[in-house]
């Protein structure tokens, strides 16, 4: 009974190894696929800015120079994002954009 027990943790043991690394060497190609382009958003809307960057997957991070932030984000105007426009980056990275009112850019 107790060399039974032995084979089949050993089995199982063995199992586990063998599928954790067929699932690392597998990881590869969804990391290179989980990659995307930063769209240009300088000019545009910060509401627009905002909606288009969570489209690709990517989190946003709002920058303005208002005392209050920017409460209405249709007022104000995307300057300068980071990182720049066509980096490759992870999805879910976080892309900083500043923005100032209409024409203080």
């Amino acid at each position: 009974m107790k060399m039974l027990f032995t084979a089949v943790l050993f089995g199982t043991v063995a199992a586990a190894l063998t599928l954790g690394f067929a699932r690392a060497s597998s990881a590869t190609p969804t990391l290179l696929a989980s990659r995307v382009v930063v769209p240009r958003v300088v000019g545009m809307r910060l509401d627009r800015a905002t909606r288009t960057l969570h489209s690709r997957g990517l989190r946003v991070n709002e920058e303005c120079s208002g005392l209050l932030g920017c409460i209405v984000k249709s007022r104000w105007w995307v300057c300068t994002q980071s990182p720049r426009a066509g980096k490759r980056v992870q999805r879910y990275s976080v892309i900083v954009i500043y923005a100032e009112r209409r024409g203080e850019c």
